[in-house]
């Protein structure tokens, strides 16, 4: 930009001069004007035809007011810039015409316009090469930053990989010493707690019997320590991707799909609670469904572990599943009780539809009073085959008598309506049907909304830009998690009011612990905090996991949201 008005306005400023040899009456002025107004117009203009346009009628007007010949070298420069050769050949005889009918001496003027026709070409010669330079500076630019993020990418593959030839390596270990120690230590124990007895059933001595006992009660102490050592190296070498991926290459009812992203640190009762959901869920998909593929999700989010069995079947065997029955099965009971004994929430976002026969995943009514963010919403959701969309409303008047008529998992609504807005209508459904999820979503992040929508008991707050989180959202607040946007997020802090205070020593939260809050406030993942206090993410989780059980919270957003309120009384 700078080089155009840097050259234009070096040539308008050369084409003044020609005062010397022509009149400066109000027809030169307007001619300046006139080629300063094309200059700025041919810059901001997008369209190449106008541009031309304009240089045409600039052409035509010189024949009808002579001084505009003046300033054809200006005109050569953006005829040049465009490339346009037919016009710019059209300007050498037009000022060849006008110079003999406008001034006697011919000398000055022509060396004048042979000058700045020569310096407009310059110009544009040296704009073009530093343009060409410029964009090749960017181009370079761009592809040492693309080569610079698929080194980082390398890099981050590779190191992964050693971590995970580590820790293959280090549960190789473990699997050898557990039966070098089963082998080797145990055999020798058993042996000799074998020949203990056998040397208390033939002493007749009395004064031994009291050592005996004593070496008997050693030795079989000393052999329960080595029994729950082994059983303790073997249960931490289990590899649980390898285990799971075992486990799909051996379901030979249908294909299996595996999205696998934990760490390699997971805890032993959840690997385990893990790897018996995911047999029995693969065991009731070949007993109960028609299905033709399965999915597999193991993810690990900051506060919990998310196991995610799907399949696309849409029938299930006769007589399996009883139309309207909320029975569960020996296999479905099994998988609750573990997931309870480990504080989990199960999930069941499907019910049966008698009259499909077959298995509907999560029921939303969507209400918005635009029907073209409506039926957006229902295509973008319906997408994936993994919600049904029940019904549509246009105000909150609807959105209370839809959640009567269908009962929705999740009412999925907008905050600003006209007749009765969203947040009316939350607190209208909560005071009848108190367990209502329900997910507010709006434009803009206003402080107050975020703050009423809380108040009125809504279950999550969205922007309807971040259309992408909307399905992750729905599950989190059909688990019965709370959830925000990403910029909602950031305003928290200051949104609520300090509040009483609240003895964090009452509830037997620790100094560690209570630091842990803080850095998780401030908005800090599992691992910034483990960098941050010197941790392991594994210690990390367990401490949140303690807090959350503490406090009664559900999440890491419900603690930043319960730090803030109680930050007057923080020590």
């Amino acid at each position: 930009m700078m080089r155009y008005f840097h050259d234009t306005g070096l040539l308008l400023l050369y084409c003044m001069a020609s005062i010397l040899y022509f009149p400066a009456n109000p027809l030169f002025v307007l001619s300046f004007l006139c080629a300063l107004i094309v200059c700025c117009a041919c810059f901001f203009l997008d369209s190449p035809l106008m541009r031309l346009g304009l240089g045409i009628l600039f052409l035509s007007a010189s024949l009808l007011f002579p001084p505009f010949f003046c300033f054809y070298p200006v005109l050569s420069y953006l005829f040049l810039r465009e490339r346009r050769w037919l016009c710019l050949s059209c300007i050498c005889p037009l000022f060849l015409y006008h110079l003999s009918r406008s001034a006697d001496d011919v000398m000055l003027p022509l060396g004048m316009g042979i000058f700045g026709f020569l310096l407009a070409a310059l110009l544009q010669i040296h704009t073009a090469q530093y343009e060409r330079l410029s964009l090749q500076y960017r181009q370079s630019q761009d592809d040492s930053r693309e080569n610079q993020l698929l080194l980082t990418e390398k890099n981050k593959a590779l190191i992964e990989k050693q971590d995970y030839e580590i820790y293959t390596a280090t549960l190789r270990e473990r699997n050898r010493i557990a039966r070098e120690i089963h082998d080797n230590v145990g055999h020798v124990l058993s042996r000799s707690i074998l020949l203990l007895g056998a040397a208390r059933a033939v002493n007749r001595q009395t004064e031994l019997h009291p050592m005996l006992d004593h070496l008997d009660d050693s030795l079989n102490s000393a052999m329960d320590s080595i029994r729950s050592s082994v059983h303790d190296l073997h249960d931490d070498s289990v590899n649980l991707e390898d285990t799971i991926r075992g486990l799909a290459d051996g379901f030979a009812f249908c294909p299996v799909l595996i999205h696998y992203d934990m760490s390699l640190l997971v805890p032993r009762e959840i690997k385990y609670c893990l790897i018996s959901i995911t047999k029995e869920a693969l065991s009731n998909v070949m007993r109960h469904s028609n299905a033709s593929q399965v999915r597999i999700t193991l993810q690990e989010h900051p506060a919990l572990y998310q196991l995610c069995v799907e399949d696309n079947g849409t029938r299930i065997a006769p007589g399996c599943l009883k139309a309207g029955s909320s029975q569960s099965g020996i296999g479905l009971t099994n998988i609750q009780d573990r997931i309870r004994a480990l504080n989990g929430n199960r999930i069941p976002n499907f019910y049966y539809d008698s009259k499909e026969g077959g298995f509907i995943i999560m029921k939303l009514v969507i209400v918005d009073d635009d029907c073209l963010v409506s039926s957006s919403l229902k295509t973008i959701l319906e997408a994936g085959g993994e919600i049904t969309v029940s019904a549509t409303g246009t105000d909150g008047t609807d959105a209370v008598r839809l959640y009567r008529e269908h009962l929705p998992d999740i009412l999925l609504m907008d905050i600003r309506m006209k007749s009765m807005n969203g947040l009316e209508a939350t607190a209208e459904i909560r005071k009848e049907f108190p367990d209502a999820k329900i997910l507010l979503l709006t434009t803009f992040s206003d402080d107050e909304y975020i703050v009423k929508a809380l108040q009125a008991g809504a279950k999550g707050y969205l922007l309807k830009q971040d259309y992408t989180s909307l399905l992750p959202a729905l599950n989190a607040v059909a688990s019965g998690q709370t959830v925000f946007g990403c910029e909602v997020v950031s305003k928290l802090p200051g949104l609520f009011r300090k509040a009483e205070g609240f003895d964090y020593a009452a509830a037997q939260i620790s100094a560690r612990e209570l630091e842990i809050i803080r850095l998780i406030a401030d908005g800090l993942s599992n691992k910034e905090i483990a960098s941050e206090l010197f941790l392991s993410e594994g210690t990390v989780r367990n401490y949140l996991s303690d807090i959350l059980d503490k406090l009664n919270l559900r999440d890491r957003t419900q603690v930043a949201v319960f730090y803030y309120q109680h930050q007057s009384n923080t020590p």
